[in-house]
């Protein structure tokens, strides 16, 4: 970047999303890095538009999870080829997606990854804490830091013939569970990602619990939809979250994203964390 041979452009993820294309437009990217959710706006702008003068050679996504729905609209609109990301400010790169086998390549060169249940290395398939040891942090060093991440370990080496440890899947930040009536905590992303690939229609949506027995789902349409049949996704909500819960479904024009820019598929008014299998309300 300092000679000039990688040249890099920012463009606010706040911003609308008609300017944000506009931008693009101007630079026309080699590889366009970005949220899921905010690029998947973008997306179906292009293709709505029928835009065909922004061609990458390919789109990393991360900073949040991102559904397979997601994706392939990214796909589709860019006609390029979509890889999943995972970095953090402390670690800088953690892993990134195989293109071949479809899991996680670990950066081992960069730091010594665990994934930690009860203070113990899960098995392959298994999903525990992320914590992490830098191996280039010269400055301030850290060990065994946790980034307050979950993942699930994958296989070691990876089996495309890559030399790196694996993830198999990343959850994301550690997450704000959902507690329901007798004791029982949901993962929200768990359910939240299959109603967006259950009803193709929908353009984002999140899951609210207003207390502990009252939840309500948003639901932001297609800008080309008119459905209104929402009662298969309330019968997979509520096989899920089960008969002692209430639940709304309403359609809205737009879910606003976060104060960072990052789409939040979900939110609770209780504050129950889990952490290496311990909750802290």
């Amino acid at each position: 970047m300092r000679l000039g041979l990688l040249p890099r452009t920012v463009v606010h993820c706040l911003l609308p999303t008609e300017e944000i294309v506009t931008q693009l437009r101007e630079v026309r990217p080699d590889v366009l890095v970005g949220y899921p959710s905010i690029l998947t706006d973008v997306a179906d702008t292009v293709i709505a538009g029928g835009l065909r003068d922004l061609r990458p050679r390919f789109v990393a996504v991360g900073g949040e999870t991102g559904t397979a729905g997601m994706k392939q609209r990214i796909r589709r609109a860019f006609e390029a080829p979509v890889y999943s990301v995972y970095g953090a400010e402390e670690f800088n790169l953690v892993a990134w997606g195989c293109p071949r086998s479809g899991l996680y390549h670990v950066c081992d060169e960069n730091l010594i990854l665990e994934v930690l249940r009860g203070g113990r290395p899960v098995d392959p398939g298994e999903e525990g804490e992320v914590v992490g040891t830098p191996l280039h942090s010269l400055a301030a060093p850290l060990i065994r830091y946790p980034p307050g991440d979950l993942a699930v370990r994958g296989p070691a080496p990876c089996p495309c013939g890559a030399p790196y440890s694996t993830l198999l899947r990343v959850e994301g930040g550690t997450l704000d569970v959902f507690s329901l009536p007798g004791g029982r905590v949901l993962y929200p992303f768990r359910v939240v990602a299959p109603l967006l690939e259950q009803a193709p229609w929908l353009r984002r949506c999140q899951l609210v619990q207003r207390d502990l027995d009252r939840f309500e789902l948003l639901g932001a349409l297609m800008n080309c939809s008119t459905t209104n049949d929402v009662e298969p996704l309330a019968q997979s909500l509520r096989a899920v979250l089960g008969d002692a819960v209430h639940l709304d479904i309403r359609m809205v024009e737009e879910i606003p994203v976060g104060p960072g820019g990052k789409y939040q598929p979900f939110q609770s008014v209780r504050s129950t964390r889990h952490r290496s299998g311990v909750e802290v309300d």
